[in-house]
């Protein structure tokens, strides 16, 4: 799938649990470009469905802003994110 502007669309999971593995999953069946965000890499759920990105903190504003502009939708696998930062 592609953006209207001929990139390559990405849906971005924030969140890397197991809720974040079975929408991965669901995802890769759609053939959609994934990317979580991850706190600890190594122990992620998601570590071999998909690429991830590593975060500093679930609240670290510059992890996310960095996160959300990879991607063109952004799926909340928790709720953790604050919320003046969808604003």
């Amino acid at each position: 799938m592609q953006t209207s502007h001929g990139n390559k669309f990405t849906l971005g999971i924030y969140g890397d649990g197991q809720l974040a593995r079975l929408l991965a999953l669901n995802a890769q069946k759609q053939k959609l470009s994934i990317l979580v965000y991850s706190l600890n890499t190594k122990a992620s759920p998601c570590r071999h469905l998909c690429p991830l990105h590593e975060g500093k903190s679930w609240t670290d504003k510059k992890s996310f802003i960095d996160f959300a502009s990879r991607c063109e939708t952004i799926i909340l696998e928790n709720e953790f994110v604050p919320v003046e930062y969808l604003l």
